[in-house]
């Protein structure tokens, strides 16, 4: 059998079963859907080059307070400017 004449028994086979066709189309579409979603966040976060000048150089600073139960903590610009001197 060649190809035409398989499209022809598959079409076949999908109008007999509407509910089975439905079901394959709304998978395939939520897959292609998701794969296509995680492949640009992919993309745009590790992939593509950030935009700057010595990116691999980039390094973000945290606090720890234990004491008052926070983990990890945003530095304040004067401790900033501290750390810095």
């Amino acid at each position: 059998m060649n190809f035409l004449t398989e499209c022809k028994y598959a079409g076949r086979a999908l109008r007999k079963a509407p509910s089975f066709t439905a079901t394959v189309v709304l998978t395939l579409a939520l897959g292609i859907g998701a794969t296509t979603a995680i492949f640009s966040v992919v993309n745009a976060l590790v992939l593509t080059p950030l935009p700057y000048r010595d990116s691999d150089r980039l390094v973000a600073l945290w606090q720890r307070a234990p004491e008052s139960n926070v983990a990890f903590d945003w530095l304040s610009p004067g401790q900033y400017s501290e750390i810095r001197e």
